[in-house]
């Protein structure tokens, strides 16, 4: 009985090992749609026309932390460190360390965005 509620309480939920797993292909996909939403929301362009790469991608999160820094006269900035390989990948908000799903609501939090694409 004590073993069946241990083992019920170690199961984690999907948003959960989404976290934990990072580094997949389909976060930095993800990633590249925020983008997209915030490119079209606010007319700006982040990311190169067509497909972006990693880099693409870390470029347009560090430009996005430095727009919201600049605007709302603030500390915001964002770093990350992409992966595609499986490994985990890594996202700074002011050297603080966060997964994906918590950098999107910081990002989307700082500018009152109510609807959220993807997170």
């Amino acid at each position: 009985m004590l073993e069946e509620k241990i083992m019920s309480e170690e199961i984690m939920n999907e948003e959960e090992l989404n976290e934990v797993a990072g580094g997949t292909w389909n976060q930095v996909a993800d990633d590249a749609e925020n983008i997209r939403y915030l490119e079209r929301r606010y007319h700006v362009d982040l990311l190169p026309p067509g497909s972006a790469s990693a880099d693409d991608i870390n470029y347009a999160m560090n430009t996005i932390g430095e727009l919201i820094s600049r605007y709302y006269c603030c500390d915001f900035h964002i770093g990350c460190d992409l992966k595609l390989d499986g490994e985990k990948n890594h996202y700074y908000l002011n050297h603080n360390k966060m997964g994906h799903n918590q950098i999107w609501g910081a990002i989307y939090d700082r500018l009152n965005i109510e609807v959220r694409p993807n997170i």
